[in-house]
């Protein structure tokens, strides 16, 4: 009876397989679909993850980490994150707001002590709007980005701190008495009003740094020697969360260190961080750095993580920041602008996009792999996409079924675009409703076309599936061999343990902290603070 079990267990294991290896070659296709469209693609990654089990369903990840390296890319590979940092500082302030560590409501003027120089936010035609952190945001502060990308400098030349940046962005001074600069907010626009959004990075560096004040004036919020907001987002979110595999680039451009026991250090990520690559394919000589390290270019991350920061926001429903990513979405509001900050844009949450589902499944479908889609345009579909120069990386959300919500993460990397001629957003949707339609169960109406990648075809689930037969079929007759030929050893008569060998009394670990101390997928808490000052 007991091999008998087995076999069952091997042919139910097998059949998991099969069909985990058949979506992996069909996004696999996928990725080879783009790359023949357009050849500077030169890597992807992709995980997707539901409530139904609150555990990552696929992942995949094709290519490799740069064009001069045969290293794969994996979802593991960091890639700049552009403007999707701005999750990372949107949860810090909830969090923040939420525990009264910084007593601000949401729709409130923000008191004068967490803005620079103590000067007031408003805009000059509509004073009696003050700014609020709702404002910075839903991007309908009506503050200008106009000189964000004046304030980049190339590696190793150092960029400005926060604070210097932000007194240098949004002030001026004469005589000793600071007020807003001129061009901060634009004009003929009411601050608040959903006809007033326009994304603007400068919302996120103010919020940043409005966080940063909050933990000056309780400086106990954080253990690190360093009070400030990047401090905070690793010992509350990032180590929590087990995602150790994101970090800030330092202002000179250097990657965190580490100091190992005996006073040596050593540089973190370098081998894995995807290439920056000109648009000749050689590796990039020049690093663009800003002060903003959130807002843009600095923040790097992984598939792999950023699906464990979708985990806790709005897949697991005891996930670290549901209570954060509740609030989030919960403020969605729809938006009609004519500078959408990506296409199929749709509307606003507090630091959230919100897609239109038609357009990702008519991005999946136009690859010719999958012939339908889950989504619609009635599809709640909610997330972020950060698109730059390099990379475009994408986490999508939706409720495909009633109370189950379907999350997917991906990331593409390629040559330099330059900064005024980014990618089209169908590479991230393409990638993402395909997978949200293998994670939804939905296989059936998937292309069967053969296209070669990386040396992976259509073929790969059939290897897969032959090779998992041979599984069973050792299992089989191992089952066999132990239960009819080997003879079980007679049982033993009672003995005598030494009190050192039983397990605890209270039923915890004689062995030190489990997986618990960790994230909650066991992967660590990530480096120690002190990295991401060095």
């Amino acid at each position: 009876m007991r091999a008998h079990l087995r076999v069952l267990c091997a042919v139910a294991v097998a059949a998991v397989l099969v069909a985990a290896a058949n979506d992996i070659t069909d996004l696999a296709q996928v990725f080879s679909f783009q790359q023949s469209g357009d050849t500077t693609i030169f890597g992807a990654a992709v995980a997707t993850q539901t409530t139904a089990r609150q555990i990552p369903e696929l992942t995949g990840a094709f290519g490799v980490r740069a064009t001069e390296s045969s290293s794969p890319y994996t979802i593991d590979s960091n890639v700049r994150i552009n403007t999707m940092g701005e999750l990372l500082v949107v949860a810090a302030a909830l969090k923040l707001i939420d525990s009264s560590a910084l007593p601000i409501s949401l729709d409130s003027p923000i008191p004068t002590q967490y803005l620079p120089r103590g000067v007031t936010f408003a805009n000059p035609n509509s004073p009696s709007n003050p700014l609020t952190m709702q404002m910075l945001m839903m991007h309908t502060s009506t503050i200008s980005d106009a000189r964000f990308n004046t304030f980049t400098t190339n590696a190793p030349t150092a960029t400005l701190d926060l604070r210097s940046f932000v007194e240098s962005y949004f002030l001026t001074s004469s005589g000793g008495t600071f007020r807003l600069a001129d061009g901060v907010f634009t004009t003929g626009a009411t601050p608040g009003a959903l006809a007033s959004y326009s994304y603007a990075r400068a919302n996120t560096a103010l919020l940043h740094y409005i966080v940063e004040q909050a933990i000056i004036a309780v400086p106990g919020l954080v253990s690190s020697t360093e009070k400030t907001a990047l401090a905070y987002i690793h010992e509350q979110i990032l180590a929590p969360l087990g995602m150790s595999n994101t970090f800030v680039r330092h202002r000179t451009g250097t990657f965190p260190k580490v100091t190992l026991p005996g006073g040596a250090s050593t540089t973190l990520y370098s081998g894995s961080v995807v290439e920056d690559v000109t648009s000749t394919g050689g590796v990039a000589t020049t690093t663009t750095l800003h002060p903003a390290v959130f807002s843009d270019y600095m923040t790097y991350s992984t598939v792999s993580d950023l699906n464990k920061l979708a985990r806790h926001l709005f897949v697991a429903t005891n996930g670290l920041l549901n209570s954060v990513g509740t609030r989030m979405k919960g403020a969605m509001q729809t938006i009609s602008t004519s500078t959408p900050p990506v296409t199929g844009f749709r509307g606003q949450g507090l630091g959230l996009m919100f897609f239109d589902g038609a357009a990702i499944c008519a991005a999946a479908q136009a690859t010719q792999i999958a012939t339908r889609c889950p989504l619609t345009t009635d599809s709640r579909v909610w997330g972020f996409q950060g698109n730059g120069e390099y990379s475009q990386v994408g986490l999508y959300c939706a409720e495909i079924a009633a109370g189950t919500t379907t999350c997917a993460v991906t990331a593409h990397s390629f040559r330099a675009t330059g900064t005024t001629a980014l990618k089209s957003n169908d590479l991230s949707y393409a990638m993402a409703g395909t997978a949200m339609q293998f994670a939804a169960g939905d296989t059936s109406t998937l292309s069967q076309t053969t296209t070669v990648t990386n040396g992976r075809n259509s073929l790969y689930g059939v290897w897969v599936f032959l090779g998992v037969l041979g599984v069973v079929a050792f299992v089989i007759v191992a089952s066999y061999f132990t239960e009819y030929i080997i003879q079980p050893a007679p049982p033993l008569g009672a003995q005598i343990v030494p009190a050192s060998m039983m397990p605890p009394v209270d039923g915890g670990s004689a062995y030190g902290a489990g997986p618990a101390a960790y994230g909650d997928d066991g992967a660590g808490p990530g480096p120690a603070p002190a990295a991401y000052y060095e």
